[in-house]
């Protein structure tokens, strides 16, 4: 886990955000937001709630979260991605990630459940 950073401006020191927390708040909504579903951005979001039951492969998860993560969250570099059906209507996302501007590690998993 990364500790808070503070940037120092040449006026005053600026306090930002745990940037992990950031980044992962990004993730989930980038995630849980249905595609063209925010105004003057038709492409984004996943909307992961669409991807229960089944209709689609593993394969094509991992490559609309990359895509969706590789043009909306540009501080981080994504690794891997995986997914289980936990149960009936639930899946786990896994992502895994490098942070771009430090080269750590981390992920989050992200429960998608059906409405």
């Amino acid at each position: 886990m990364m500790n808070r950073m503070i940037m120092q401006t040449d006026r005053f020191p600026l306090r930002i955000k745990d940037t992990e927390e950031s980044i992962q708040q990004n993730i989930r909504t980038i995630l849980m937001t249905t595609r063209g579903a925010v105004p003057f951005r038709p492409g984004f979001g996943l909307g992961a709630e669409r991807l229960l039951g089944g209709s689609m492969k593993s394969i094509d998860l991992a490559y609309e979260v990359t895509d969706q993560l590789a043009r909306y969250e540009k501080r981080i570099r994504v690794k891997q991605v995986l997914s289980q059906e936990v149960a009936p209507g639930q899946m786990d996302i896994e992502i895994r990630y490098e942070i771009v501007a430090t080269g750590e590690t981390d992920s989050l998993v992200v429960r998608v459940t059906g409405r």
